[in-house]
């Protein structure tokens, strides 16, 4: 395995400023151009997420509500992370969260509520998200994460899409800072959403 670190390009006197802002122009990504050609850490000068930061957004209630259709995120491993969420007057209102080992939890929830979409991790279980996109077919969408030109593409797999860790995860910062996403009363539950 080889491993480093790129060196930043502005102390190269061979490459010029108008080269290197050329470059930034034409970045794929404008990480890229800060990883690769500035060589530092590239972030969209969004804040840091804290806690205190996401208790403030602490003022929705959690409800079983089936009034609205909602959609459901689901991080996959030994336990299930869920969250369900509906949008409410251009924000994004967290219903629902649970944390479960019990893969037939799924279905319960999705009968539970009105489910218009709900993302699943793809890995590390794959067989699990495929199962129960199959059962489900147009509302499970299983989610692979790799660096992409976009922020999301159409996975090869039936009922399957590519997103881009990093453009989701700034994008999803970006979301709770602007006070864009409202979270239920503190509680245990939450406190365990945000440590997540």
């Amino acid at each position: 395995d080889v491993s480093g670190y790129f060196m930043p390009q502005t102390i190269c006197p061979w490459i010029s400023l108008q080269e290197l802002k050329k470059a930034e122009v034409n970045a794929f990504k404008l990480r890229n151009f800060y990883n690769f050609n500035l060589g530092e850490t590239y972030s969209e000068g969004i804040d840091v997420l804290t806690k205190d930061m996401l208790y403030q957004f602490c003022t929705g209630e959690i409800s079983l509500d089936r009034s609205n259709e909602v959609v459901v995120g689901c991080d996959q491993g030994d336990i299930f992370h869920i969250v369900v969420a509906k949008y409410n007057e251009g924000k994004r209102q967290i219903v629902y969260v649970e944390k479960t080992k019990d893969v037939n939890r799924l279905d319960e929830l999705m009968a539970i509520f009105n489910v218009r979409l709900w993302i699943i991790d793809a890995l590390p279980y794959k067989p699990i998200a495929k199962a129960f996109a199959s059962r489900y077919p147009g509302k499970v969408k299983i989610i692979y994460y790799h660096e992409i030109e976009s922020t999301f593409k159409k996975g090869t797999a039936i009922n399957s899409m590519i997103v881009d860790r990093t453009e989701i995860l700034d994008r999803s910062a970006e979301e709770y800072t602007s006070g864009k996403v409202i979270l239920p009363q503190k509680n245990f539950i939450v406190d365990e959403f945000i440590k997540q």
